[in-house]
């Protein structure tokens, strides 16, 4: 298990949590079966917290390594690294380094998800006009650089992703209560 999870929000805010001290709940939460109401632990203060990253609704957020993807209202998700104080202090760190952004047109709505491969190479998210972008992340020479694709029966809003375990399907639903999918020629 990870030490942070992160999460984001409509006030346009990306925040940090560390994990510390409730992991064994996090743990028990796996196996518990009692008739008792499971004990939940409360973390009221992130490790870091940032509104610097996005103008809108932030709603999508993804680990990418030690860096952070996140997707607003903006037509474009941007790469990031939160800069995180070594020392002690008082004050909970806000500070974000942006270090690329991945743009896209015409996904300025609400709750559009994109989605990573499970080995971190393949990024993709739709948009509301039906269309599925993505992204081939090991490509230094054009790391903006995006594949299309397309049916001309998909036509409304496509609100999520998901990459097949191996990286050979891509899956795409839209607001029609369609369901899309791509294979890896």
């Amino acid at each position: 298990m990870g030490k942070h999870v992160i999460s984001c929000g409509m006030d346009h805010s990306i925040k940090m949590w560390s994990l510390e001290g409730i992991s064994e709940t996090v743990e028990l939460s796996y196996t518990y079966q009692s008739e008792k109401p499971f004990p939940v632990q409360s973390v009221h203060f992130p490790v870091f917290s940032t509104r610097s990253v996005h103008r809108n609704y932030v709603d999508c957020v993804r680990w990418f390594g030690k860096l952070i993807l996140s997707k607003s209202c903006e037509n474009k998700i941007v790469c990031w690294k939160p800069e995180l104080e070594t020392g002690q202090s008082s004050t909970i760190p806000e500070q974000a380094e942006v270090l690329h952004s991945f743009e896209y047109g015409n996904c300025h709505i609400w709750y559009m998800r994109f989605a990573l491969s499970f080995n971190y190479d393949t990024m993709a998210a739709g948009n509301q006009s039906g269309k599925v972008f993505v992204w081939d992340l090991l490509n230094e020479d054009e790391p903006s650089k995006q594949s299309t694709l397309t049916h001309q029966k998909c036509s409304s809003p496509v609100r999520q992703v998901c990459f097949s375990p191996d990286g050979t399907t891509l899956v795409a639903v839209a607001d029609d209560a369609t369901v899309w999918r791509w294979d890896k020629n």
